[in-house]
């Protein structure tokens, strides 16, 4: 029973040591896009996918951005959607005004003192709003993890952290806040 007992352990042993060098590996083979673990969530065609479309934009606009999106994966018990504030503003369609409710969100963070917020580039419709909160809720249900895809905004505080959002991943789907940023198979 004692050789049983040391053989198992042994296996387990090594099948954790493989799996923080393969978590190690992918990590050193993508240290510009992978801040993080990814605690499984990740594949290597979301790395590469943000690479890639990194140097197709930067050859039409290389001002455009400081690098690729970079992704960082949190516990989902850290998580959370803000919605910060809603007003209502006049839209001007042709001769026509209509008012409509804008908001702004943002989804944070907060591990070891340090709150990582992910905001959206502007105002956005409350139905956008409401739309990436639901969205946000769902692919974390049940998810010990949570993966956020974004481009810094601000560093110099190095207790809060702000973000521009991209994509939320978990192992159960990803959400873009562009149209087709989930499919990283695809080479555009």
């Amino acid at each position: 029973m004692y050789f049983l007992f040391c053989i198992l352990f042994i296996f387990q042993v090594s099948i954790n040591a493989g799996e923080t060098e393969q978590k190690n590996a992918i990590r050193k083979k993508y240290p510009q896009v992978l801040l993080t673990d990814d605690y499984g969530v990740l594949t290597a065609e979301d790395l590469t996918y943000e690479i890639r479309n990194f140097n197709e934009n930067k050859k039409g606009a290389p001002d455009l951005r400081v690098g690729p999106y970079r992704w960082q994966c949190f516990p989902t018990k850290y998580g959370k959607f803000n919605l910060t504030s809603c007003w209502e503003d006049d839209l001007f369609v042709g001769p026509n005004k209509e008012t409509r409710t804008l908001c702004d969100f943002n989804i944070t963070f907060k591990i070891n003192g340090v709150k990582q917020f992910y905001y959206d580039r502007s105002a956005r419709d409350i139905e956008f709003c409401q739309t990436v909160k639901k969205h946000f809720n769902d692919l974390i249900r049940g998810q010990s993890y949570v993966c956020m895809s974004g481009n810094p905004n601000n560093f110099e505080d190095k207790k809060e952290v702000s973000w521009f959002w991209n994509k939320i991943k978990t192992k159960r789907g990803c959400f873009p806040l562009f149209r087709g940023e989930c499919d990283t198979n695809d080479p555009k």
